[in-house]
């Protein structure tokens, strides 16, 4: 694939920002979850093998973050003891 992060930062974080800032109310957790963002793709980026399905994964990815974030929050306000952990793969 052609496509660089750099290309892809210069295309998508307009957007990707403020797709972001739409959910999330704080700008600091909003500009972290977006370099967030551009470090999974920057990791990732060799597994697009469609370079035109690339905005429909650049914003899974940003999809993916948010509901993590929100995951994160909602497990910071439980009690330690509610915690369910996942089973462990065998």
């Amino acid at each position: 694939m052609e496509t660089s992060v750099e290309t892809i930062w210069a295309e998508f974080a307009g957007r990707l920002e403020q797709f972001i800032r739409r959910r999330i109310d704080d700008p600091q957790t909003a500009d972290d979850i977006l370099q967030d963002v551009f470090v999974k793709i920057h990791t990732r980026l060799d597994s697009v093998r469609d370079e035109s399905k690339l905005p429909a994964w650049v914003f899974q990815i940003t999809r993916n973050a948010i509901t993590d974030h929100y995951r994160r929050a909602a497990r910071a306000d439980l009690p330690e003891a509610d915690w369910v952990e996942p089973p462990a793969d065998d």
